[in-house]
């Protein structure tokens, strides 16, 4: 049950007070229709667009789109359930014909029924093709099904206020208290159909007919003055004017990075913040590289709490030691960098300075990025279970996390592209 409905009832004998509980179901919409992708590689997918596409259609052109959208589920239906309901299975059994055939190919070479039958491995591919598609697709839903507390505990959060906001008792014209989701939207539906009352539009303040005629009134030349002379001078136009931009034109942008003074981005933003970089892991990677995180080392200025490392117990626990000197993270940047082709440095400062100046493609790049803030969150992590549960986490657990973590960011960022089937590759090693 989602919804629970709590009704005091009338005293009766005892002194107590009956509590009636009801325990409901909240409405939900109809299921969205879920477009699949593998879909427009079928050959009836084509014949079904252009016998709709082809129909005539009423109304205006957002009607006609509306139509033809809603008419083309069925079939869309239909082709799914004939075709590709069991797909995965498909791609299972085909393989295995696939396979036996080859292997009869390398006793008999030049059987000409077996080549015509080998020749046949294009289902096969056609197959493999839409299997992959589709798991791409739900690489979001296991995203999202496969995430962390925080993450889980975000989306119950969601859904609880989602329920407080909705209305089960609500009172219709006549004062009378009616109970239940369809009761509620009827009334809703009622209401919103009646013109508002002339009475309650005015009650509360409201602009008299003098301020009426001031607000349509039209500006003067000493309205125009006085606006122009209330702007302060940081913002006043031109190319001599403070918070302008290089060609000289002000902008809010320009005007407030100048007022923090902060005119230039700091070089490891874009190792931070990456198009394939998980928001939570980019968060906790800024954090590090503003040295804003609390380790003991800082809280220790301000607390009388030991600064030296839970993790090693050999030396206090700074940022650069924590994520790249403590000798029980060393194997999880070196497995790190066995997957990605890198070399080791000798301090945190060269380490990041060395990913900045990485030679790679943009898809490597991309990768590199991500598995780097994904490390440092799962070190993070690390750091605060074994402080606070007292329990460790081993490295091989970390570099599983990573990496499950960071192929299924890239196949939900990027279903149809082939440009990072190499770094899938190098992280499934």
């Amino acid at each position: 049950m989602d919804y629970t409905h709590v009704t005091c009832t009338v005293q009766g004998l005892s002194d107590h007070t009956p509590l009636k509980i009801s325990f409901l179901y909240c409405p939900n919409g109809k299921p969205s229709f879920m477009f699949c992708e593998m879909w427009c590689w079928d050959p009836m997918f084509k014949r079904i667009l252009l016998e709709y596409c082809q129909m005539t259609y009423h109304g205006t052109q957002m009607q006609h789109v509306y139509t033809l959208l809603t008419r083309i589920k069925r079939p869309l239906w239909q082709l799914n359930r004939d075709r590709y309901l069991d797909i995965h299975e498909q791609q299972g059994i085909t393989r295995r014909k696939l396979g036996m055939i080859q292997e009869q190919l390398q006793e008999k070479p030049l059987d000409r029924e077996l080549l015509s039958r080998e020749r046949g491995r294009d289902t096969y591919m056609h197959i493999l093709h839409s299997s992959l598609s589709l798991i791409k697709q739900q690489s979001k839903a296991i995203w999202l099904s496969q995430g962390d507390q925080c993450t889980q505990a975000f989306m119950a959060r969601i859904k609880q206020r989602k329920m407080q906001a909705y209305v089960y008792v609500l009172k219709d014209d006549s004062g009378i208290l009616k109970e239940g989701f369809g009761e509620v939207a009827q009334i809703m539906l009622r209401i919103s159909r009646e013109p508002i009352d002339r009475e309650v539009m005015m009650e509360g303040t409201v602009v008299d007919l003098e301020q009426q005629m001031q607000l349509i009134a039209p500006f003067t030349d000493k309205d125009i003055k006085d606006a122009m002379f209330s702007i302060h001078s940081v913002k006043s136009p031109g190319r001599n004017s403070n918070g302008g931009t290089k060609d000289g034109e002000y902008s809010v942008h320009s005007g407030y990075a100048w007022c923090i003074n902060e005119l230039e981005k700091p070089k490891w933003a874009r190792l931070t913040w990456g198009r394939l970089n998980i928001p939570r892991h980019a968060f906790t990677s800024w954090l590090l590289m503003k040295q804003r995180l609390p380790v003991r080392s800082r809280l220790a200025k301000y607390t009388g709490i030991p600064a030296l490392c839970q993790t090693c117990q050999m030396e206090d626990e700074s940022h650069e030691h924590l994520f790249y000197n403590c000798i029980g993270i060393i194997d999880v940047w070196k497995g790190a960098r066995q997957w990605l082709q890198l070399t080791e440095k000798q301090s945190w400062q060269e380490w990041v300075k060395y990913v900045l100046a990485l030679r790679r493609n943009k898809a490597q790049k991309q990768v590199i990025c991500a598995v780097f803030n994904a490390v440092i969150y799962y070190i993070w992590g690390a750091r605060n279970q074994l402080i606070f549960k007292g329990t460790g986490v081993s490295t091989t657990h970390i570099l599983k996390m990573v990496n499950e973590q960071i192929i299924q960011r890239v196949l939900y960022k990027n279903k149809g592209s082939q440009n990072y089937h190499t770094c899938i590759d190098q992280l499934l090693r």
